[in-house]
């Protein structure tokens, strides 16, 4: 490269013929290399792009992923949120009913006891 920049800076008005065929032999020594090098810079450019496609399909479905899984949770703690709303009714319930029994006078639950023994005893 460096050979290159010197015969090009050379050229002046008195030699122009001379030094730009020495630039031109010069360069056309270089072109191979640079043509390769060229092609080689195409071959890795076309690979980073390949693996930058890649990465966004990669983080597209990691994306699409995430989402599947927080509407799950989401799901689910709208579930966790219903069952835990109808143990809170069931104990009510339960609570309720207990206060009622316990309203009952004693006498009373001892004879409905009893009717029930006497019921299964037949």
């Amino acid at each position: 490269m460096d050979e290159i920049k010197a015969a090009v800076s050379q050229i002046n008005i008195l030699n122009a013929g001379k030094k730009r065929d020495e630039a031109f032999q010069i360069i056309s020594k270089w072109l191979p290399d640079a043509e390769k090098f060229t092609a080689q810079v195409k071959t890795v450019d076309d690979y980073i792009r390949r693996l930058e496609q890649g990465n966004k399909a990669y983080e597209q479905r990691l994306e699409n992923e995430n989402d599947n899984l927080k509407n799950k949770i989401s799901d689910k703690d709208n579930s966790l949120l219903k069952y835990k709303s109808e143990v809170y009714h069931l104990q009510e319930a339960i609570r309720q009913q207990k206060r009622l029994l316990d309203k009952i006078p004693a006498e009373v639950m001892e004879q409905i006891k009893k009717s029930k023994n006497k019921g299964r005893d037949r």
